[in-house]
């Protein structure tokens, strides 16, 4: 497609990837290979393990934020700030100029869009806790199969079995010990803080994420008791 020109016709966001180099060394290992071709082999390889349509395009577009933010560092190193972003939105209007359904540009933009985690023994339980919420518990073992992909198109060889293992294990434990992944796991809702004088609107919802925000770093907090005292704390800062 790229020799006959139809990449350049049918996806031109793709086709500029081609000469776009990648000097420096990611989380992944040291990438070999432009843009173009990492994002092709990236979905070869998807496609290779039987990936369903969202992830397969998620690997072919991961990258193609790429050629728009790429700038020098003060080390002359190529960087691509936030590229994830961009690659996503540019995907989302492929994805509608192809007119795929709308659950499949969903799914394909959020993955993107949550690719670039770089899990390291640093990571809290709340910080783990943090990355579910943001990438979805659905799309978790998607997002695992995505950084395979990528890492296969980074170096062209097959990752170690032991892979996004510790981010892995960390995330069973979190999940086996706690579900509070968003307000409606809290034990508390907005009936309760009615009782509390608080009215409904953006108020009462300020205070509900922020009850959110305690459980995630501390689950223990998650008693009616304990987010009621909470919130009554947070409700008294605004009058």
């Amino acid at each position: 497609m790229e020799q006959t020109g139809l990449l350049s016709m049918l996806i031109p966001e793709l086709a500029t990837c081609r000469g776009v180099e990648q000097d420096r060394i990611n989380g992944l290992g040291y990438h070999r290979f432009d843009v173009l071709d990492h994002s092709l082999l990236t979905c070869d390889y998807a496609a290779r393990e039987g990936a369903f349509l969202p992830l397969r395009l998620a690997a072919l577009c991961h990258d193609i934020g790429k050629p728009v933010t790429a700038q020098k560092n003060e080390h002359g190193e190529q960087t691509f700030y936030r590229h994830e972003k961009e690659s996503s939105r540019l995907t989302r209007n492929i994805l509608l100029r192809l007119r795929h359904p709308n659950t499949v540009i969903e799914k394909t933009c959020r993955l993107i869009e949550e690719h670039m985690f770089s899990y390291d023994e640093t990571w809290t339980d709340a910080a783990v806790r943090r990355f579910i919420i943001r990438a979805g518990e659905e799309n978790l073992e998607d997002l695992y199969a995505l950084r395979r992909a990528d890492a296969y198109g980074t170096a062209g060889k097959e990752p170690s079995r032991t892979f996004l293992l510790p981010l892995k294990t960390h995330v069973e434990e979190i999940l086996a010990q706690s579900k509070v992944l968003s307000l409606k796991d809290l034990t508390v809702s907005g009936k309760d803080l009615i009782e509390l004088n608080i009215p409904p609107g953006k108020h009462m919802g300020i205070i509900l994420n922020e009850l959110l925000e305690a459980v995630i770093e501390d689950p223990e907090l998650n008693t009616r008791e304990k987010l009621l005292e909470i919130a009554e704390k947070i409700n008294g800062r605004y009058l």
